[in-house]
């Protein structure tokens, strides 16, 4: 078989790469990558042909045929219509187990438009794959030479056009009566800054990821822009519209060396519609491109707000739950920094300086505000925009802070703001007003929330569309300001959308967006409603969502029903999910019959849980059958497995050889196994070289073993040189083994700047013996940086420690009175116990207040006690309503428990109603506690939209809408 030319026209060879890479996922002959006998009959193009030509039928197409289809695979040659192409794609996508839903026809439309565009760049050069390592011989792990054409080169990219960084107001006077040359004022660099740069101009070596951590409009994005734009001329930024595009590119795009990957709004990617990433695929996918030398130097840029980094990073609450963000807390760990949403006083002095030049920043600070982001930003605009903002607009601005709070995307179809919008409307103000008025109210409101504030956009605007797409005015759809959002979610945490949102959301949204408010619906107790969105979804993992509930609330055979459709699914993800609950139900019989469909399906991950799930239970042998498929799939993890499988069994030989094409593969333990390998048998030399090629490809646990090898020779300059390295890359312990080092050679001061260093960077050692030594100045500055990064529970965890250290108690109550300042509630406690020997009243009381005035629930829950203790039922009740609208659930049990004593049912019933529809994905505590509190009627039928216990109506669910398959 002779070797296919390189295709010049790039349009066309990224769409012949792509319907050869489908196809392959589908398992279509020859490309098929795993040979199972478990597999089904195999597939070929000209089956995928037939079916399609079934669907052209229909549509009055003309027919597809073998050479056509041929050329599309190979040449690229795009047909002159899309359909004929995208009856194909759907066959191949339902054969790979991907949904062909509105995001993948995009993508399609958009690589089909390229390889028709006659006018398209240069040629791409095309680069030979490199082929797996098979031999035992040590892997050649050097990255790449020359980057590849991908993405824009950094000079070319706009950062208000492509990258989301928010345009600077306009000044009314202007004092220099000049006019600002870029739509962006002048960056003043912060304290943070210079950490940033580092880990950014560190991707200059090997990979790095690096996500900034805040709320909106705090100069995240801008921050990022500036830090990315000290990288050679040579790189290249690539910016993925969403999870699906993130996902395709990175299996399409083998190498993206020099290519800075920019996810803003990092949570788009792994929590899409504020749902866990789907089995983790996003971050998965990154870490193996982060993992991998031979595909980069790449950096990964993101930013997050905080609650969204909340969710991903914390444990889950409940074990006996399947944990989604896993992957994520992995992909996220040491890789985040935490951007402060207010300037310092060292920071407002050099904003001071740049003022000179830019009356935008003259303005800042003639307003006296430190929040320099957020008013450049507009969002004091914004907010009284929407403050003041008449019926109309105000009714289409609620609907879509809703939606976005109960986890709709960010764009908004324009049909569905119209219709829901309708329900928020007074019914007497619209019956006051006029025939006009009332044709035009639509109309008259988009007029109000698209209007600029001082230049920047408005509340609410139409989405730009995309150069290669005509513009549809009537359906563009209309994103949500970031900041008004964060604003508004806050004053309407207690409030349930009226039933004609519901109604317009089933009937106008589609996919993800339905399945995200039918979550939404569900942990309110709507059962009815939910049950109406996930069918309405139609999609598999709606299915088993909606099977869920009906298991929930007590409805077994609908359950049974769905359970079982689902089990007859193609869909792999559904198939991994109904495997870990089996898993969790212990029916391990039924858990492996479904990650064996799933890797029937095409996902090849689950022939990894199918391992590990046969070892849980005692079948070693079958796991070693599921590892030898995922590795012959091309899962390189597998290959480690495998070795561990071996190395257990004593065939030390087969097991070395793995951990090598393991190594080959990208995976660095792998050579880190072989290394401690080698120390083991005293072949140090053997392990040295082995541990080098750890560290230059990326592992970082590497560089101590090479370091301590460095002191061991004498050498103490190559080793400090090895600790700076790996501090530098995100272990502040390394810092601390640093100036142990050079306090064995009798380098006092720089032992201490290694320690200050450390402290710096947050390492809990370095900062206690600061405190020993009584330099605050220097532990405070850890202990702020500890605050930002881990925030109040990272300070009580080492106030423990300290206590644990039997250091000073004074110093202990100095770091609980800060945690407890931060928020913590366990540090309040545990500061009163230490300071209620009757002595230290006022000190109690002095902490709680400070406490309370920064947010602290257990100082307002505290003051709300000693109200009732006085008698002060109604002041009581005061404080735990202020301690439950900063979001402290249990401060509203508390308000409850009070409103019961007092025998107010009322106020029960309102207080109730709250919490319900204020819960949250993550407290599946508080559910299940609300749930335990309302009568077995609530707990089977749900409750209706406004509040009502709902009419029975299951019977109702024989409509039965049908998924898809």
């Amino acid at each position: 078989m002779g070797v296919a030319e390189p295709i010049g026209h790039p349009g066309r060879a990224a769409l012949s790469r792509a319907l050869c890479d489908l196809e392959a996922r589908a398992g279509c002959g020859t490309t098929a990558s795993v040979t199972s006998p478990r597999r089904g009959t195999a597939r070929s193009r000209a089956q995928a042909i037939d079916e399609a030509n079934v669907a052209c039928a229909q549509a009055k197409l003309p027919l597809l045929t073998t050479s056509t289809v041929g050329d599309w695979f190979r040449k690229g040659r795009a047909p002159s219509d899309f359909e004929r192409l995208w009856h194909l794609i759907k066959v191949l996508l339902k054969w790979s187990g991907t949904a062909a839903g509105e995001a993948q026809r995009d993508l399609w439309k958009q690589r089909w438009e390229l390889a028709r565009d006659d006018n398209a760049a240069k040629p791409l050069s095309p680069k030979p794959l490199t082929p797996v390592h098979e031999s035992t011989a040590e892997p050649n792990l050097s990255p790449p030479t020359t980057p590849p054409v991908w993405g824009f080169p950094l000079t070319e990219v706009d950062p208000i056009g492509h990258l989301e960084v928010h345009p600077a107001i306009e000044v009314s006077i202007s004092r220099t009566h000049a006019t600002p040359s870029s739509p962006l004022p002048k960056y003043v660099p912060r304290q943070r800054d210079h950490e940033l740069r580092n880990r950014v101009m560190a991707a200059q070596a090997r990979s790095q990821l690096v996500v900034l951590v805040a709320d909106s409009s705090t100069g995240k994005t801008r921050s990022l822009w500036e830090a990315v734009q000290e990288l050679p001329d040579s790189w290249h930024l690539w910016r993925p519209a969403d999870r699906a595009g993130l996902l395709i590119g990175l299996s399409e795009q083998r190498s993206m060396a020099h290519t800075v990957v920019w996810l803003n709004e990092l949570q788009r990617y792994l929590l899409p519609h504020n749902q866990p990433d789907q089995d983790g695929q996003a971050a998965a996918a990154l870490s193996a491109l982060l993992n991998d030398p031979r595909r980069g130097p790449v950096l990964v840029v993101g930013t997050l707000w905080h609650q969204h980094h909340t969710v991903l990073v914390h444990d889950p609450a409940d074990v006996s739950v399947p944990d989604p963000h896993q992957q994520a807390r992995s992909l996220l760990r040491n890789a985040t920094i935490i951007w402060p949403d207010a300037f310092t006083p060292r920071e407002m002095t050099g904003l001071q300086d740049a003022a000179k030049s830019d009356e935008r920043l003259h303005e800042v600070l003639e307003c006296g505000s430190s929040r320099v982001t957020q008013y450049l930003a507009g969002a004091r605009d914004l907010v009284r925009r929407y403050e003041e903002a008449p019926p109309e607009a105000k009714a289409v601005l609620d609907v879509a802070i809703d939606s976005r709070r109960f986890g709709v995307g960010s764009d908004l179809p324009t049909e569905f703001l119209r219709a829901a919008a309708g329900a928020y409307l007074d019914p007497d103000h619209w019956t006051a007003q006029t025939n006009i008025w009332r044709t035009n109210w639509f109309e008259r409101a988009l007029g109000y929330t698209s209007q600029p504030c001082k230049g920047i956009p408005g509340p609410l605007t139409q989405v730009p569309p995309l150069p290669t797409v005509i513009a549809d005015h009537d359906n563009t759809p209309f994103r949500l300001a970031d900041y008004l959002l964060q604003h508004a979610e806050r004053i309407r945490r207690y409030q349930m959308p009226p039933a004609g949102f519901w109604e317009a959301a089933a009937a106008h949204l589609r996919g993800d967006d339905l399945n995200a408010l039918a979550h939404a619906a569900a942990i309110r107790l709507r059962w009815r409603m939910a049950d109406r969105l996930y069918r309405a979804a139609g999609s598999w993992s709606a299915h088993l969502s909606l099977a869920l509930i009906h298991r929930r609330i007590g409805n077994r055979d609908e359950c049974n029903r769905l359970l079982e459709q689902a089990a007859g699914s193609e869909h792999a993800p559904t198939l991994r999910r109904l495997a870990e609950l089996f898993r969790l139900d212990r029916d391990y019989v039924k858990a492996d019959q479904m990650l064996l469909r799933a890797a029937d399906a095409g996902d090849t991950e689950a022939f990894l849980d199918l391992g590990q799930l046969r070892l849980d239970y005692g079948d070693e042998v079958g796991a070693h059958e599921a590892y030898e498929h995922a590795a012959e799939a091309g899962e390189p993890v597998a290959l480690l497995r495998l070795a561990w499988l071996y190395e257990k069994s004593g065939d030390l030989r087969a097991s070395e050889e793995l951990l090598y094409r393991a190594a080959g593969a990208g995976i660095t333990e792998a050579l880190m196994d072989l290394a401690r390998r080698q120390e083991q048998l005293g072949a140090d030399e053997s392990a040295i070289r082995l541990y080098k090629r750890a560290a230059d490809a990326g592992n970082i646990d590497a560089l101590y073993p090479l370091a301590w090898h460095r002191v061991a020779v004498g050498d103490i300059e190559g080793a400090e040189h090895l600790f700076l390295r790996a501090a530098r890359s995100g272990n502040n312990e390394a810092f601390m083994f640093l100036g142990e080092l050079r306090e064995e050679v009798e380098d006092y001061a720089g032992a201490w700047r290694a320690y200050r260093e450390a402290a710096d960077a947050g390492n809990f050692r370095a900062i206690m013996l600061f405190i020993s030594t009584n330099d605050w100045e220097v532990a405070h500055r850890g202990l702020q940086r500890i605050a930002q990064e881990q925030g109040a529970e990272g300070l009580k965890q080492l106030a423990d420690i300290m206590e644990r250290s039997d250091m000073e108690e004074g110093d202990v109550i100095e770091v609980l009175r800060l945690s407890a300042d931060a928020g913590s509630p366990q540090a309040l406690r545990h500061l009163i116990a230490k300071l209620d020997d009757g002595q230290h009243a006022e000190s109690i009381e002095n902490a709680c207040q400070q406490a309370a005035r920064n947010g602290n629930p257990e100082a307002l829950r505290r003051s709300a006690r000693l109200c009732r203790q006085g008698g002060d039922l109604e002041g009581a009740a005061e404080i735990l309503r202020r301690a439950s609208d900063s979001g402290d659930d249990t401060a509203h049990w508390d308000l409850i428990e009070l409103y019961e004593r007092v025998k107010d049912p009322s106020n029960v019933e309102w207080a109730y109603q709250r919490l319900i529809n204020s819960t949250t994905n993550d407290q599946l505590a508080f559910r299940r506690k609300i749930a335990a509190r309302f009568s077995p009627e609530v707990r089977k039928w749900g409750l209706t939209v406004d509040g009502a216990l709902e009419e029975p109506w299951w019977d109702l669910s024989v409509e039965r809408k049908p998924f898809d398959q």
